[in-house]
């Protein structure tokens, strides 16, 4: 996300074409990442609390839904402010309605609520059957889009630009996600660890790799504009057999301990730890060298910047710990309302 924004708001306007490709292909694979991981973390969030519940009734499970429902509305609210401040900057008011990754994220977490109790196989039906019916939509909504008539207006809340985040493109992959983290969660509540090894190799590493490498596959040509009304489906589905594919490899590194994977978390751990700090204060360097420099320096310039974010990641991390996790003091607010309802409901 940071070296795609920073390209886009750095480099120099005519020499973008040198790494358009490259810069076409992360955004391809990486946006629906996002939702992806969100949808894992999420379905994880959502198991732990059930299991960690002692006395799992219905106020408990009241609970649990009034948390994840303020942690949705926050993070809406959060959104929309942050969509403001587009909209006030190009003077267009319907910007407050785009679909940036914070707005795409939020409404994902609201329709994903009741489907979390669903099965996997549900889930999967869902989220292929979104695509499907995107297809249609798009297909039929795209000949008016900038049309003031219901049909402009149907556009613009459901797409806006295939070159941000649509909802009925992204929400899939955050369904395709609880249902990677619901699988993810069973084998790992397995305390054996030759059984566990075994089901992970029976029920994530091999079927999910080997799916992931058939939707890569079937896709040769994923590199169609983002902005393709014709056929958007091949890199959409392209992306979510890469997303696949980085998960296997990555858990079975872990499992496995290819490696001290220790030494090498401090880095990705910083960056996970503030993902939501930096998203939003990211945005400041914007001001910074604006459409500026030729691609040869950006190159060399953003691997500086990366180490720059490293340091004061770490340096924040010492000081101030959770205080400066936006998405740490998102889910303790979201606990704190909860809790504020849960106990007035008490003393009536």
């Amino acid at each position: 996300m940071i070296w795609i924004h920073l390209y886009d708001w750095w480099v120099i306007d005519y020499d973008q074409w040198v790494f358009n490709d490259i810069k076409l292909f992360m955004v391809i694979i990486f946006a629906p990442s996002f939702l992806f991981i969100s949808g894992i973390s999420t379905f994880l969030w959502y198991k732990n609390k059930l299991l960690n519940v002692p006395n799992l009734d219905k106020h408990s499970l009241n609970m649990i839904r009034r948390e994840y429902m303020f942690r949705t509305l926050i993070i809406f609210i959060i959104a929309i402010i942050y969509n403001s401040f587009t909209a006030i900057r190009l003077h267009d008011i319907s910007w407050i309605w785009t679909w940036f990754m914070l707005l795409t994220i939020s409404i994902s977490l609201f329709l994903a609520w009741p489907l979390l109790k669903c099965s996997k196989f549900f889930r999967l039906v869902i989220a292929i059957s979104v695509w499907i019916i995107n297809q249609i939509i798009l297909r039929f909504l795209s000949i008016y889009e900038g049309e003031s008539n219901i049909y402009g207006i149907l556009f613009h809340l459901l797409y806006n630009s295939l070159d941000f985040d649509p909802i009925l493109i992204f929400f899939p992959y955050f369904l395709f996600g609880t249902v990677i983290g619901d699988i993810i969660f069973d084998v790992y509540l397995i305390d054996n660890f030759t059984e566990r090894r075994l089901a992970f190799k029976n029920k994530i590493l091999i079927p999910i790799s080997i799916l992931g490498v058939i939707l890569i596959f079937s896709n040769l040509y994923p590199l169609v504009p983002l902005n393709s009304i014709d056929n958007p489906f091949p890199w959409i589905v392209f992306a979510l057999g890469i997303n696949l594919l980085i998960l296997t490899v990555l858990l079975a590194i872990e499992e496995f301990e290819i490696f001290k994977t220790e030494k090498r978390y401090t880095f990705f751990f910083y960056f996970s730890y503030y993902s939501l700090t930096i998203y939003l204060s990211h945005n400041i360097l914007y001001f910074f060298f604006n459409n500026t420099m030729n691609p040869i320096v950006y190159s060399i310039i953003i691997i500086g910047i990366f180490g720059i974010f490293q340091f004061l990641l770490r340096e924040v991390y010492k000081k101030y710990g959770y205080k400066a996790s936006l998405k740490i003091q998102i889910n303790r607010i979201s606990v704190g309302l909860a809790n504020i309802i849960r106990k007035k409901r008490i003393s009536y």
